[in-house]
């Protein structure tokens, strides 16, 4: 049976527009939220990329974000290469009303000659976490670049002070373990997709019609296409962990991968679109087959956070995006893989 497979990476909006600057040797900024007192509208870590022609990403809007871009773009007009930081009192000095205090930092690179990448790039296609330092630098710039070190940080990105004067990052990008395995290419697959694109997950779609899945643009989260019988997906390839979405043309393919799936232990969410009426059916068709009681518990149906009635595609799609998206955090906080502030 074949395969269509086409990836991306599951790169960072950042990431990939740094790989486009560094194709293109655009001089570029890299704008990191590097340390947060407060209320602040983005995490520490978020990031935007900065090219003459474009930018991606965001530290949260507003004039935070309008200010580090307009310094930014001032600082693609220098001929050297800076790094340097910026701490913005978000209430006295951008009347914002969240009031936390951001430090921003900005790293310029002229010819997009950046020697860690391919390191890093290299370590993510094959799922290894990486850790990074920057040489110390003065306040306010002077930065040379990072390197490569054997220790792992607890967290995703530190500002470090040694002294009066310096400071330097260290920081660690792992690439997401959050498999999501679609089966069906349907209109609520369709309207799902785009939205979970951006959020970080390994998605698997799956459907043996291979004219139904969209032209969609590269680059925003890990995707492949699966042109294969979703029955052999779920027997064969559908890795541990994984929150799997069942979603298929067909009752009976449904009932065969709730099944398959059901059966395992090592999976993390079983969800099937339908009524509750499909749900009660299929549970005792599931019984019936010889699956326990704990096992056929298991199954999600109806799919999506309580409260949404409207049966629109879309609709649907933001309601199991959202379930998802619970589910997911409440797994990384039980794993303690969560985000620490200092």
């Amino acid at each position: 049976m074949p395969t269509l497979t086409r990836s991306t990476l599951g790169l960072p909006d950042w990431l990939r527009g740094l790989q486009v600057a560094i194709d293109d040797q655009q001089p570029c900024v890299l704008i990191t939220l590097v340390k947060t007192l407060g209320s602040v509208p983005r995490e520490r870590g978020a990031r935007m990329l900065i090219t003459a022609q474009a930018c991606c990403g965001t530290i949260g809007g507003g004039r935070l974000e309008w200010q580090a871009s307009k310094r930014a773009r001032q600082l693609l007009t220098q001929p050297q290469a800076i790094s340097s930081i910026e701490v913005f009192t978000l209430g006295p000095h951008l009347d914002q009303c969240c009031g936390g205090v951001a430090s921003i930092h900005y790293e310029y690179f002229p010819l997009a000659d950046i020697a860690w990448f391919e390191t890093l790039i290299a370590r993510w296609q094959r799922g290894l976490s990486t850790s990074l330092r920057a040489y110390p630098q003065l306040w306010p710039h002077t930065g040379r670049g990072r390197d490569l070190v054997d220790t792992h940080s607890d967290h995703d990105i530190q500002l470090l002070e040694p002294e009066a004067g310096k400071f330097y990052l260290i920081e660690s990008f792992t690439p997401s373990p959050a498999h999501l395995v679609i089966f069906g290419a349907g209109h609520v697959a369709q309207a799902l997709v785009p939205i979970l694109l951006p959020l970080d997950w390994h998605i698997h779609w799956v459907d043996n019609r291979a004219e139904l899945f969209p032209s969609l643009s590269v680059g925003q989260a890990s995707l492949s296409y699966s042109v294969i019988d979703p029955a052999l997906f779920a027997a064969e390839q559908v890795p541990a962990d994984s929150f799997c979405l069942i979603m298929t043309h067909e009752h009976s393919l449904d009932l065969e991968l709730c099944a398959a799936l059901l059966v395992r232990s090592d999976l993390a969410y079983v969800g099937l679109i339908g009524s509750a009426t499909k749900a009660a059916r299929f549970r005792k068709h599931l019984l019936d087959q010889g699956l326990s009681t704990e096992q056929v518990a298991k199954l999600v149906c109806p799919i999506g956070i309580s409260g949404i009635q409207a049966k629109q595609p879309a609709a649907i799609a933001i309601s199991v995006a959202a379930q998802l998206l619970q589910l997911r955090e409440e797994s990384q906080a039980a794993s303690g893989d969560q985000i620490h502030e200092p």
